[in-house]
């Protein structure tokens, strides 16, 4: 038994307290004791007119309901993701991210999944967004050293975070503060070509006007280097957040590779309920989690 803790997503924005605390404990119910400080729940404390008072708020609920955090993802978007290139928009975004580091540590958490940035932007290459992003982790780095935080940058399925990408940053900086986030979901959407140019893989890389580059080793090469990953399935054709086995995912596969990771601290469910999984109750999502945690650990 590797005893290593899961914790579960949940997007409550717009959620009124009470339907947001019945949440809470219908995942408590179900056997869940850790949740992710996510980026839905941070871009609330980090855009709220007091930014503590409200990370307090959401605190006090989680722990009425019997719950604690355990890890964290910074907000996310174009112009919130490290590479973004707008000047004005930069400052924001560190200050964002450095906000996010210091509700980790108010919370306990010791790590949090940061965007590198998909190429949003005309005209930019691939070489400048790289630039970017490695100014902006010279930037949070010592923020994250000072409260005891990894942060983890994530596959997804563009040219700016394939892995040999997030690998370079890695060995760059060579900081026991930056480590990676494999994403289950993203690495099934690149494990097989596909010629339908509406497949995010061919947008993603159409993007830059580069070919596409397919993977089915996305894991393998990340394996050495992960400390959190997101699992959620899909049908291999869009990042849909299904619950396990509900996709194509070879979770067998997956999970027994997952517990040969040497840094990795925890299992993260980034399913989308409610929201994007409309097939899976909060019962059924804990019931295929804990198979996941049954195949990691007998791995």
């Amino acid at each position: 038994m590797k005893n290593i803790p899961l914790t579960h997503y949940l997007f409550i924005h717009g959620l009124e307290s009470k339907f947001r605390y019945f949440m809470f404990r219908e995942l408590a119910a179900n056997g869940a004791e850790n949740l992710v400080l996510s980026e839905d729940i941070l871009s609330q404390v980090c855009f709220a007119d007091v930014p503590m008072s409200k990370l307090q708020e959401i605190k006090r609920e989680v722990k009425s309901a019997g719950l604690k955090f355990a890890d964290a993802h910074s907000p996310f978007g174009a112009r919130l993701d490290m590479n973004c290139p707008i000047a004005d928009d930069r400052r924001k975004l560190l200050d964002v991210h450095k906000l996010s580091l210091a509700c980790c540590n108010e919370c306990e958490v010791d790590t949090i999944t940061i965007h590198s940035g998909n190429p949003r932007f005309p005209g930019i290459r691939l070489e400048e967004y790289r630039s970017f992003i490695r100014q902006s982790l010279e930037e949070l780095l010592p923020v994250a050293e000072r409260y005891g935080v990894t942060i983890c940058i994530e596959n997804i399925w563009f040219p700016t975070n394939t892995p040999e990408e997030l690998i370079n940053y890695y060995e760059y900086f060579n900081s026991p503060n930056l480590g990676m986030c494999f994403d289950a979901g993203h690495a099934n959407l690149v494990k097989e070509r596909n010629d339908d140019p509406e497949h995010p893989v061919n947008v993603g890389f159409g993007l830059m006007n580069m070919p596409p580059v397919w993977d089915d080793k996305v894991l393998e090469k990340m394996l050495p280097y992960i400390v959190i990953c997101h699992l959620h399935d899909n049908d291999g054709l869009s990042d849909k957040h299904w619950s396990p086995f509900n996709g194509n995912i070879d979770w067998q596969k997956v999970m027994k590779t997952l517990a040969k990771a040497p840094k990795l601290r925890c299992l993260q469910n980034e399913v989308i309920l409610p929201g994007r999984d409309l097939n899976s109750s909060v019962h059924d999502m804990c019931k295929s989690f804990d198979k996941l945690l049954e195949i990691y650990n007998a791995g």
